[in-house]
């Protein structure tokens, strides 16, 4: 029976409880073993009944007749009991939707589509009952599981390598907010699978200075098709800079200082701050456009209000082929289990592009990581006043338009 220990080294008092075995003795009788922990309170009746209920759950767990419904009465019992908040069991679905939408704010579009279509996969693997179920039950042998599964499937190792990711990183928080002991989803990668390497062409400098003159408020349209004059700040803005798409199409005007000559954008992937010194070309461009404009305003508010697939397309079908340049989005492969191919040129190229420049007029490595935003430990840092103008010095060596 179960009964409470006062030890003289301790101000608590210690639940004396035993737990059953599926062991018998030689009378044919079960045998039971003997367990003590500390109830945290130093009141005995408090103590007694916490070692009661103890005792109750642990022959319930051993007997097989453990349920959610009883789980969650042990709890109730136990916050009442010592006037302590027990921690909510959350829910498998419940848990993973609210991480999703946290994500929506550190992430691209795209990387939340991807992570999206990886969850709802796993909820797939999981049924109804297991996705609706608590998210305690989501154990190593369950993730490999999965992994398997999507094996079978005809996904390659590396697509099964980033789901697994992505379930790490979700469980990792998991840990952190104490929903889970430990991260099941670690240890699961498969050996030997070579990540996609995704080439992009870079634009050379007179295929830029073609978009940038195609894109003027003085050209016409192409096949009916017209191009808002928001198009060639974002060319500009992109190739002086090496900004992402979405970095670039959200641009403010209070992140432009034509008093120290300088740019801040926030990294769409991380959403530190990088500085980068402007352009001689940029400069006189977002300056010819700034005249009273609002602070918090939007530098291309055309662009910023669409989706970022429909920019992508948009730069694809309309813009590119006033260059010459033709091609499809992506290629799908013949072979199984190796996915698409990517188009060599997109908006992104324009980041590659800056770097190609760069290295072509002459400028060191390190100077070029740190203009177009390639360092890791310094992405968020201030320049001071001298390292700006050096860096401007480096970015002037690119032509002008």
């Amino acid at each position: 029976m179960a009964s409470v220990k006062l030890f003289p080294e301790s101000k608590y008092w210690y639940a004396c409880y035993k737990i059953p075995t599926t062991k018998i003795n030689s009378k044919g009788k079960p045998i039971f073993l003997r367990r003590q922990r500390s109830t945290g309170t130093t009141d005995e009746s408090k103590a007694k009944q916490l070692a009661i209920s103890y005792e109750r759950a642990a022959e319930l767990v051993t007997l097989k007749q453990w349920t959610e419904h009883s789980g969650h009465n042990f709890l109730r019992e136990i916050q009442v009991i010592s006037g302590v908040r027990v921690t909510q069991i959350d829910l498998v679905k419940s848990f993973f939707d609210n991480w999703l939408e946290k994500r929506k704010r550190l992430t691209a579009e795209s990387t939340q589509d991807n992570e999206s279509s990886i969850i709802n996969d796993f909820y797939a693997f999981l049924g109804n009952e297991r996705t609706e179920g608590p998210l305690i039950n989501i154990t190593p042998h369950l993730v490999a599981g999965f992994r398997d599964d999507e094996l079978k499937r005809g996904k390659s190792p590396s697509t099964i390598n980033k789901a697994l990711s992505v379930l790490a990183q979700a469980c990792d928080e998991a840990v952190t907010q104490l929903s889970l002991e430990k991260n099941p989803a670690r240890g699961h990668r498969i050996k030997g699978a070579k990540k996609k390497v995704q080439v992009r062409s870079p634009f050379s400098f007179e295929q830029f200075s073609k978009l940038v003159k195609r894109t003027g408020p003085m050209e016409k349209s192409i096949r009916g098709r017209k191009v808002s004059p928001d198009w060639q700040v974002a060319i500009v803005v992109g190739g002086y800079t090496g900004a992402r798409q979405q970095e670039v199409m959200q641009l403010k005007w209070q992140q432009i200082d034509f008093t120290n000559g300088s740019i801040s954008i926030r990294r769409a992937k991380n959403g530190d701050l990088h500085t980068s010194p402007l352009h001689p070309s940029l400069r006189k461009l977002l300056n010819s456009m700034s005249g009273r404009k609002p602070p918090a305003s939007l530098v291309m508010p055309y662009l910023a209000s669409l989706p970022e697939r429909s920019i992508s397309k948009m730069f694809r079908e309309t813009i590119l082929p006033r260059v010459g340049i033709s091609q499809p989005y992506a290629i799908k492969s013949e072979l199984k289990g190796v996915g698409r191919k990517i188009a060599p040129y997109s908006y992104h190229s324009l980041r590659h592009a800056l770097s190609t420049w760069l290295a072509q007029a002459g400028v060191d490595e390190m100077m070029r990581m740190r203009i177009v935003g390639h360092e890791d430990e310094e992405v968020s840092r201030a320049y001071t006043h001298t390292e700006l103008l050096q860096l401007q010095a480096e970015l002037a060596k690119v032509p002008s338009l």
